[in-house]
This record gives structure tokens, sequence and C-alpha cells, in this order.
């Protein structure tokens, strides 16, 4: 079904995009280079930090849970408005 694939490759973009390469560059590099460059062992508030970490798995299961509740909620454009002829050719 081209209209499977399509929900499928744009949830696979969102989920690398906002899941992966996200958390990565603001907390993950920002947890080791900002204490690197100010010269301390550990960031300024590490208790904060970790509550921090800790709730962005709960962000990424409700948003999950959205996903599966209401499927159209991966489609980011109208049905009707592209037109998608190689796809055709895959049934």
């Amino acid at each position: 079904d081209s209209l499977r694939y399509l929900q499928v490759v744009t949830a696979h973009g969102l989920i690398m995009v906002f899941f992966v390469v996200v958390p990565i560059l603001f907390g993950g590099f920002a947890n080791f280079l900002i204490p690197y460059h100010v010269g301390s062992k550990d960031v300024a508030y590490p208790r904060l930090n970790s509550i921090g970490f800790w709730i962005q798995p709960c962000g990424y299961i409700l948003l999950a849970k959205i996903g599966f509740l209401r499927p159209q909620f991966w489609r980011y454009y109208d049905k009707t408005s592209f037109s998608f002829p190689f796809l055709e050719k895959m049934k």
C-alpha cells in the first residue's frame, strides 16, 4: 500500500530527527562541552540535568501513544494533493 509506505517513511524521518539528532545535539553535546569549556567537572545543577534526562523518555512515550491512537497524526499532507505514479507500479 503506497499510503502506508509514505507514512512509514515520514515517521522514520521524524523519529530520526526529533528523537536522535536533536537530543544528541542539544542534550549530549551541551552536557559534555559546556562544563569542559567552563573548566568544571560537572554541570551547575546535576540533579536538574538528571531530571531533564529522565523526562525525555516520558515525552517519547507520550508521542508514540498519540501516533498509535491517531494514525493520521504522522501524515503532513493531503492524500489527494500528491500523485506518485512510481508507487502505483509497486503494487
